[in-house]
């Protein structure tokens, strides 16, 4: 996942801590979470059909809107991050 990050950022041609949207659809294959703490910006994430098979090690993205997931083997509950100042139960 991170090469692919720091790929999409040069294509951009910033810095992978500028970017604000990222789309990995399908781009990588993982089943978890790996190389996004670098996304300090990013407000929308997309890592569908990338094969996620758990969110433990998901990175606190303080700015992260809207994230989806569809598509993925995720099993188990989900639960939100108290942490987060988005976060709703």
């Amino acid at each position: 996942m991170e090469q692919v990050v720091k790929d999409i950022a040069e294509s951009f041609g910033m810095p992978v801590e500028e970017l604000t949207q990222v789309v990995l659809d399908g781009e990588c294959q993982s089943q978890t979470i790996v190389g996004l703490d670098s996304l300090t910006a990013c407000e929308e994430l997309s890592i569908q059909g990338c094969g996620i098979a758990s969110l433990d090690n998901f990175p606190n993205l303080q700015a992260l809107r809207k994230l989806l997931l569809a598509d993925n083997r995720i099993g188990g509950a989900c639960r939100t991050s108290q942490s987060s100042p988005t976060s709703k139960n």
